[in-house]
Parts: C-alpha cells; structure tokens; sequence
C-alpha cells in the first residue's frame, strides 16, 4: 500500500512539471527557441531534484503526510529479497545490491524516475534539425533587433550546404 502511495506522491510531482512544460509547448505564441528554454528549464528543474538533501525533504513530507491525513497506509518496508537468476548474473555471483532500509530503496526509485523524465525530455531537444529550425527562426528576429546573429548564420548557411549536398 505505501509502495503506490510513494509512487502516486511521486507522480504527480513530475507530471505537474512535464504537463506545465507540455501546455507552454503547445501554446501557439511558443516559439521554438522559447520551447527549447522551457524544456532546458524544466530538465535543470529535475536535476537540482535529483539531490540526496531534496529526496529528503521530499521523504520527510510524504511520511508526515501519511501519517497525518492517511493512517490507513502501512508504514514502508522493504520488499522481499530475490536473487537474480544466474543467467542475469555478470561476472562474480554476489554482485546483487540490496537496500539496507527503505528509504534507501525508494531514494533509488525517485532517482531513476528522474532519470527516466529528463532522458525522455532531453533528446527531443537535442536533435539536430531542431536546433536548425530554431537557428532558423532566431535568424530573422536577431537581424531585426541588430543582435549578433552570427552563430544562427554559420549553423545555418552549414546546414543549408549539407541538405544541398544531401539532396543532389
């Protein structure tokens, strides 16, 4: 029971992140160099999350939070050992590493789930014709203001080329 209670908790703690980043990115006066910040903003949000003193506080807050509005909840405990079959095994057998209480287990939960969000995030961003529609729709704005606009000009007369020598 405290395993989905950790998990709900969990859950709506990045889904309100991903799903506030997800509206703004929908938003049509989001351009895609705005987008490219709220999503480099958002993922710089979930590593500072992803800190032993934050996990704590967020540890203390979910346990007082059971505790005073949701009694009915088991206190949390470890989940029962299993050894990996040997087929899984590498190398020597005893490799398996097994928490030593369960804040230990579940600060290796919400520090994977963190994992799992940035790296879903981030490569979207990343991408290399993303980053040339944005230098593309920064170029005309930046030329406009009288902004040095060089960098968006090399990545894109260079990426220009290479289309060209792609296509012929």
């Amino acid at each position: 029971m405290f395993n989905f209670y950790f998990g709900c908790t969990l859950g709506e703690q990045l889904l309100r992140q991903t799903d506030n980043l997800s509206r703004a990115l929908q938003d049509s006066s989001t351009s895609a160099a705005q987008g490219n910040r709220l999503a480099q903003d958002v993922v710089k949000g979930f590593l500072k999350d992803r800190a032993d003193t934050l996990f704590s506080l967020f540890w203390a807050r979910i346990l007082q939070h059971k505790t005073t509005e949701f009694q009915i909840i088991q206190e949390p405990k470890l989940p029962r050992k299993r050894k990996a079959p040997v087929r899984h095994e590498v190398g020597e057998q005893d490799t398996h590493h097994f928490p030593e209480s369960p804040k230990d287990h579940y600060r290796r939960i919400y520090f994977n789930e963190i994992d799992t969000v940035t790296q879903c995030i981030a490569p979207r961003f990343e991408q290399d014709d993303f980053k040339i529609y944005v230098n593309i729709q920064e170029l005309p704005s930046k030329s406009f203001t009288s902004g040095p606009c060089d960098t968006e000009l090399a990545e894109v007369v260079k990426c220009t080329a290479k289309i060209w020598i792609l296509s012929s």
